[in-house]
């Protein structure tokens, strides 16, 4: 009897050392399928990605940009025991995160700007001038010519504009004007006398050149008086002067310092093309004295003109 129960006890050990393994070796079994699973499921976020793929082939220019899971947050953490192995960590994206079409930051603009127009102006002037010669060995001699004159003028200018507030500009205009002169002086005779004045048809040639600055005191594109400016100029006026008697004067043309100012309004008609109206003043001047032992000369020029004109005008707007 002692003998079968020493057998009965071994036997009921035997089998539950089997039993202990097999459920053992289930349980492996039944982690390393899942965890299989939870890994096949990560290559199905490929399928997520063709949309965005095949849009990218159609719009080439379109930036793509895929959002990178970090450690933290955005994945899931395994662990994978194993027998007669340590245990490992494998990192699976969360199936939630997707990829995700990011637009690249805006570039930062300069605050410099292209400043670049044409204007056609209509123009009035008047202008004097006086030679007063004083000789010490005879006479003195003296003259005066005056012109009056209406015509047209076209003028270019480029330069640039810091924030749609202030620009500086290079320009160069070229006019004619049609008017009558007057003249006079010692050396003019008329029925036998001097100093008589005589009158003839002229025509004036005028090239400017110089270089200017204009603000737009209201630049902010809600205000009415957006694109409203004020400019001053600075320059030199060259004139020719074809008249009949200006030759007894000596007078074919002169060089003058022109100073002007403008004020005008610009009207919107894309983000850089502006068109308007402007009307301006603009005086030209210059004088000179020059003393020897025998001479003493002085002679003064002044020359007031009015413009008015259309403005086309390439500046960058403001929205």
């Amino acid at each position: 009897m002692t003998i079968k129960s020493h057998n009965i006890t071994a036997l009921c050990a035997v089998a539950l050392i089997c039993a202990t393994s097999s459920f053992a070796q289930e349980e492996d079994s039944l982690q390393q399928e899942t965890i299989q699973q939870d890994v096949q499921e990560f290559p199905q976020q490929e399928d997520q990605q063709e949309p965005l793929q095949q849009e990218a082939q159609q719009n080439p220019q379109l930036p793509v940009y895929y959002a990178v899971p970090k450690p933290t947050g955005n994945v899931q953490y395994i662990v994978m025991p194993a027998q007669n192995q340590q245990p490992q960590q494998t990192y699976v994206v969360n199936p939630q995160q997707q990829p995700q079409v990011v637009p690249p930051a805006p570039k930062k603009e300069s605050s410099l700007s292209l400043f670049m127009g044409l204007g056609v102006n209509f123009y009035i002037s008047t202008m004097s001038f006086e030679e007063d010669d004083e000789y010490s060995y005879e006479s003195d001699y003296e003259a005066q010519h005056d012109f009056d004159g209406k015509g047209f003028n076209i003028e270019g200018n480029i330069g640039f504009l810091i924030k749609d507030f202030l620009g500086f500009r290079g320009f160069f205009g070229i006019g004619e004007q049609s008017g009558e002169s007057s003249f006079s002086g010692s050396n003019i005779r008329c029925n036998m006398s001097n100093n008589c004045e005589l009158e003839a048809d002229t025509d004036l040639l005028q090239i400017l050149l110089g270089v200017s600055a204009t603000l737009f005191p209201f630049n902010k594109r809600d205000n009415p008086m957006y694109n409203a400016y004020i400019e001053g100029a600075f320059g030199v006026s060259i004139q020719s002067y074809d008249g009949d008697y200006i030759k007894q004067l000596e007078r074919d043309g002169s060089a003058t310092i022109l100073m002007k100012f403008e004020v005008g309004k610009l009207f919107r008609i894309s983000q850089t093309l502006n068109a308007g109206f402007g009307v301006a003043y603009s005086l030209d001047i210059s004088a000179e004295a020059y003393h020897d032992s025998y001479e003493d000369t002085y002679y003064s020029e002044i020359k007031h003109s009015f413009w008015v004109g259309v403005r086309f005008v390439r500046k960058k707007n403001s929205f």
